[in-house]
This record gives C-alpha cells, sequence and structure tokens, in this order.
C-alpha cells in the first residue's frame, strides 16, 4: 500500500540517511526523534506538580508537538512536513526568548504571552518562505536566548546552562555536518546512525536543561508581585 504522502514534494534538503520505500522514509531519524517525546514526558512527570503557577507548565506539551511533528517529517520525509517540523520550533524558542526578555527585565511579566505568540508567528511564517530561512529565524532565537541568559544566570544556574550549551552547539555542528552530507555513515550503518540522528539525541537533551534551567529563572517571579504596571515595573528595577 502506498503512503498517502507519497504523492507530496519531497523535502528538498537532503540528510545522510537515504530513502527507503514504503511507510517510513528515513527510519533512524524518525527513531531518534522519540527522544523529544521521551524528554517532554519526563518533564511532565517531574514538574507538573511544582510548576502549575509558572508559565513554563505549557512547555512539556509544546515539546511534545515538536517530537509528533518530526516524525511525521522524518517518517514521510516530504517538504510540507519539513516546513511544519521547522514552524512548529519557535513555539518553544520564542518563549525562552520572551522569558529571557522579562529576566533581564526588557519587558514586563505581563507582555510575556504576547510576545512569546509574535515570535511563534514570526517563527512558523519564515520556513512557509523558504526552508533556509527557518533554519536561520530559530538559530537566531537559541543564539539571543543564550546571549541574554549570561547577564543573570546565578551560581545555581549556570551548570544546567552550559550543559544545554554545549549539548545545543554540538548537536547543531553535526546537523550542519548531515545537511552537508559529511560524515555520513555506509556499509550497513545508513539507517542505524547518521549525524542527524545524534542531532535529535543531543539537541533532546539540550531541551531538558534548558527548561531545569528555565524553571529555576521563573521560581525567582514567585517572590515578586503577579499584577504589574509596565512602567512601574521597569522603573522600579535595579
Amino acid at each position: 500500500m502506498i503512503p498517502p504522502w507519497h504523492a507530496l514534494e519531497r523535502a528538498r534538503l537532503n540528510t545522510c540517511e537515504p530513502d527507503l520505500g514504503g511507510w517510513i522514509s528515513h527510519p533512524a531519524e524518525t527513531a531518534s526523534a522519540l527522544a523529544y517525546l521521551v524528554v517532554a514526558g519526563i518533564l511532565w512527570t517531574r514538574y507538573r506538580g511544582r510548576d502549575q503557577m509558572l508559565p513554563i507548565r505549557f512547555l512539556p506539551a509544546i515539546i511534545s508537538s515538536i517530537g509528533i511533528v518530526s516524525l511525521l517529517f522524518h517518517a514521510s520525509f516530504r517538504a510540507t512536513f519539513q516546513r511544519l517540523d521547522l514552524g512548529v520550533i519557535p513555539l518553544l524558542t520564542g518563549y525562552l526568548l520572551a522569558a529571557a526578555l522579562v529576566h533581564r527585565k526588557h519587558i514586563a511579566r505581563s507582555q510575556l504571552r504576547s510576545l512569546t505568540a509574535i515570535f511563534a508567528a514570526l517563527g512558523a511564517a519564515a520556513p512557509q518562505l523558504h526552508v533556509s530561512l527557518g533554519f536561520a529565524f530559530v538559530a537566531s532565537q537559541g543564539l539571543a536566548v543564550l546571549w541574554l541568559w549570561r547577564g543573570i544566570l546565578t551560581a545555581e544556574t549556570q551548570p544546567n546552562a552550559r550543559r544545554a550549551r554545549w549539548l545545543l552547539v554540538s548537536g547543531t555542528v553535526l546537523l550542519t555536518f548531515d545537511h552537508a552530507g559529511i560524515g555520513c555513515l555506509g556499509n550497513g550503518m545508513e539507517h542505524f546512525l547518521q549525524p542527524h540522528v545524534a542531532w535529535h539525541l543531543l539537541s533532546a537533551a539540550s531541551i531538558y536543561f534548558l527548561y531545569h534551567t528555565e524553571h529555576q529563572l521563573e521560581l525567582r517571579w514567585c517572590k515578586q508581585p503577579t499584577r504589574l504596571d509596565d512602567r512601574t515595573y521597569l522603573r522600579s528595577q535595579p
């Protein structure tokens, strides 16, 4: 039986893993994308009770959506799902960027949701214009978060942020190699291990530490008033 998505345009940006016929085009990449769902499950189990009053409580659902769309894209390897795959990631990076601006006191907490929505909408639109633009938008958001965190991390939050940074940077290098056709494995390893597989595993692990860092940062909000006038709030901060 021919999968329904075979009638769609194939993704233009290749990876090291060659296509297979049938329902799963790239089995190694598809299987490794389950790492996002595993991380989402761990975070939901660990933090659902303690994060009910924090905005970050929605991130496990967002991470799950990233994993589900990634599974769909790598199973089908179709251009439509590739754009969708890139378009859903800014839900995560957009939130982290908006939250980092709050932590740095550039905006008030009352603007967090609206700014997250703007970042997510722009990020979703970028890959519809061009796939490379989608990659660039996500990468720029991630770099902006890491840069903004530099001025607010404490001794408690620095270790997790450092782990997240190195996992993400290492994974991004491997992802770049994969799309450039560098370091591709053959001799029976085509559908078992490729740089893209390592990217999924490393980025999923990075998300765990990103969440833990943001969780620690947001706990400080519990000690501050919840209803704030933006100008009063910004003016009162050191």
